[in-house]
């Protein structure tokens, strides 16, 4: 028994057919081998358009925003490096599919990437893409650091809905 399990991703709606695989190979008998060539059904896929003319920054079956501090031993001082780890899982996307995630700019604040890890993976025999940032931030001035919410919009293609996902990072004071 030989099982694959493939991704297709496909930008524009309307009606498609994939050829079935073809396979070759021989079968194995106490004397003899035969060779054999099967080829397997064609499917058609059937890519739904999304009501509206809606744009989702993101088509995805569910989607997770997760942020927490790097830091060191409190207290936080101004000047001193502070590391933000925020993730970005996607299940039922490639990599490729993932929106970018912008560095806000904030007043009195230096920040900048300090580099990303990301993973395509199979759970469940679900594709799920994840990405991880870096952010550094550098206080420049004492007092709350507070970073704004980060809100996805996206549509649900397991509920054909639009749904929002936010991620408030919690404060640090300096």
């Amino acid at each position: 028994l030989l099982h694959r399990t493939y991704a297709i991703t496909h930008a524009t709606p309307g009606t498609f057919q994939l050829q079935g695989p073809l396979v070759q190979g021989l079968t194995l008998g106490s004397n003899v081998h035969r060779p054999f060539l099967q080829q397997g059904q064609p499917l058609s896929l059937q890519i739904m358009s999304l009501p509206g003319g809606i744009k989702p920054e993101l088509v995805s079956q569910n989607v997770q925003l997760e942020a927490h501090w790097q830091t060191g031993t409190k207290p936080h001082r101004v000047g001193d490096p502070l590391v933000r780890l925020l993730t970005i899982r996607a299940f039922g996307n490639t990599l490729e599919q993932l929106p970018p995630m912008a560095l806000p700019e904030l007043t009195g604040v230096r920040s900048y990437a300090d580099g990303k890890s990301q993973s395509e993976t199979i759970r469940q025999g679900q594709l799920v893409a994840e990405q991880t940032l870096r952010q550094a931030f550098i206080p420049q001035q004492a007092g709350p650091l507070t970073l704004p919410p980060i809100t996805l919009h996206w549509w649900n293609s397991q509920r054909q809905r639009m749904e929002s996902t936010r991620l408030d990072t919690p404060p640090l004071t300096i």
